[in-house]
């Protein structure tokens, strides 16, 4: 239960660090589909752990349903890496946005900020 609970965690916590332009691809087109069902299939599986007691083909199903979201986790993470390298808008524009947040602050004596 603690490797459901960390798994979703995790991939929470990456959704809210990074910028909201950057994790578009996380939530769209297949990359989306696969972590929703990521999503479903982890929380099935923990649900069916907890409360599926010593009954084996809860157990297997369980433990299925579990390396079924592991795997579309991961291929759904790298899908969106992916699709974000496709797309130049994913990269520029949180660039754009930290520079300005930067020159903002009033941090201009560094080379990130003194170029341009």
């Amino acid at each position: 239960m603690l490797g459901v609970l960390g798994d979703l965690a995790a991939m929470k916590y990456m959704e809210r660090r990074i910028d909201p332009v950057a994790a578009e691809p996380l939530h769209h087109g297949t990359p989306g589909t696969m972590l929703k069902w990521s999503e479903r299939l982890v929380i099935a599986g923990g649900l069916g752990t907890l409360l599926g007691g010593r009954h084996r083909g809860v157990a297997a199903l369980s433990g299925l349903a579990l390396m079924a979201a592991s795997a579309l986790t991961r291929f759904g993470v790298f899908e969106a890496g992916l699709e974000s390298a496709r797309d130049p808008r994913y990269t520029i524009e949180p660039q754009k946005r930290r520079l300005a947040a930067r020159r903002a602050a009033g941090i201009t004596d560094d080379s990130i900020t003194t170029a341009g």
